[in-house]
């Protein structure tokens, strides 16, 4: 019954497009996701040529035979393979960095998230001028402002940036210190 059913020219090529469909979609999930599987079987040295696919001696060691005497299908096959994988690291790099930035832009964003800084805040702020100094303006900023002063940021007042910014701290500590007192 089965084979009667198979000797039906209809069905059979229902059958072969449905597998090359099959067989083109599980390819192409593998191409689009850009991963190059293993094609020589051999995962010890691919593991190592995709963290380094510079690596010649990997390569050699690949193919069991010197780079200079591959076939020519074999040396196409080098250099597509070794493209694919300089560009699938490439990308992965690439995926670091930008997770690597985007958690130190969460980091800056939630250590200068805007919010009401106390004197003592200023203080231990005040203990390192250098690295606290756009939190440090932040607080004169704030402060200046609960007092209806208008602040004149650092970079307004010098934009060459050659002002020492202690001394700067310093200066607008005490402006606000007369304020407060008046």
């Amino acid at each position: 019954m089965l084979l009667n059913i198979l000797n039906k020219p209809v069905l059979s090529l229902r059958l072969i497009v449905l597998c090359l469909f099959i067989s083109g979609y599980a390819f192409s999930q593998t191409e689009s996701a850009g991963i190059l599987i293993d094609p020589l079987k051999k995962p010890e040295v691919w593991e190592k040529l995709k963290i380094n696919p510079y690596n010649d001696a990997l390569w050699t060691a690949y193919f069991n035979e010197d780079l200079f005497t591959l076939t020519k299908e074999q040396y196409i096959e080098y250099n597509t393979w070794k493209a694919q994988l300089v560009e699938q690291l490439s990308k992965e790099n690439e995926k670091k960095e930008l997770e690597l930035l985007k958690r130190r832009e969460e980091y800056l964003a939630n250590r200068y998230s805007y919010k009401k800084l106390t004197e003592s805040d200023f203080e231990e702020l005040s203990q390192n001028v250098s690295k606290n100094f756009p939190i440090i303006e932040q607080y004169f900023k704030e402060q200046f402002e609960a007092l209806g002063e208008s602040y004149q940021s650092y970079a307004e007042a010098h934009p060459e940036k050659e002002y020492n910014h202690t001394k700067w701290v310093e200066e607008n500590e005490e402006k606000l210190m007369n304020l407060k007192m008046n």
